[in-house]
């Protein structure tokens, strides 16, 4: 699932940052790293492509498989077309000291969480570049969207971390019917819990009620989860005008998140 990435990257950022960045997305055993640099009008494009060769050359030496790409456009548009011309999840840092860079990169970040058809892991604040992925926490609703996000939730047991399954649901109208309810999602906890525990040596389920976007945020925090894992619904213009659950989410965590169109 994780083996190629597309990774936006400015060219005055410093090599350092981006070799790190190379090294946390290896153990998610990525085969290929795409280094894409979207240009502006003023930018000049055989510049900035031996520009960004040369960090690519020097990755390489490094044991790194790389390649590179300068397309022009608009920032997120460019992103979500190079993903999908090289079929890849994309990888977006998190925010710059620099309040400019921060602001334009959290500007960019919302667009590609509204535009993607392709997963996108945003790295936050947890974990640490130089650190490994510890604590996840997988948010399900059972449905469709939840269920397409399972096998990356499998995948990222190659990070060796613990594994949180957190159900967030409407509180039924009557107490007969919310017992109904209750019992009904712990048995689908249970039983998703138990297929994830051959992937993951600790899983951990838990159910609760409230409106779903500040939960999992209040939840994340509560047990520093590294990644969250959410399945989006695509549902159409009308969803990429006003957001979507993960972009509200992104904005209220230190945890990075991994979203799946």
């Amino acid at each position: 699932m994780f083996q190629r990435v597309v990774m936006p990257l400015e060219l005055n950022e410093p090599f350092s940052e981006i070799k790190l960045r190379c090294q946390f997305v290896n153990q998610l055993n990525v085969k290929n790293i795409y280094l894409l640099h979207i240009t502006s009008e003023n930018d000049n494009t055989t510049r900035s492509k031996q520009q960004l060769d040369d960090i690519a050359m020097i990755l390489k030496h490094l044991g790194f498989n790389v390649q590179t790409e300068v397309r022009g456009g608009q920032p997120a548009t460019g992103i979500c077309q190079t993903a999908k011309e090289k079929q890849s999840f994309i990888y977006i840092p998190g925010k710059r000291k620099n309040l400019l860079s921060a602001t334009l990169l959290g500007s960019t970040t919302n667009d590609v969480l509204r535009l993607t058809t392709i997963p996108v892991l945003v790295h936050k604040a947890r974990p640490a570049l130089k650190d490994t992925i510890k604590n996840i926490l997988y948010a399900t609703d059972f449905k469709d969207a939840a269920q397409r996000a399972l096998p990356y939730v499998k995948d990222l047991a190659c990070a060796g971390g613990k594994l949180n399954v957190l159900h967030v649901g409407k509180r039924a109208a009557d107490p007969f019917s919310e017992q109904h309810r209750r019992k009904n999602v712990m048995d689908k906890i249970k039983l998703l819990t138990k297929d994830l525990e051959t992937h993951f040596s600790w899983v951990e389920g838990k159910e609760d009620v409230g409106t779903p976007s500040n939960y999992i945020a209040k939840y994340s925090e509560e047990i520093q989860a590294d990644v969250i894992v959410l399945g989006r619904y695509n549902k159409g213009l009308t969803q990429k005008i006003l957001g979507s659950t993960a972009e509200r989410i992104s904005g209220k965590v230190h945890s990075s998140i991994l979203l799946i169109p």
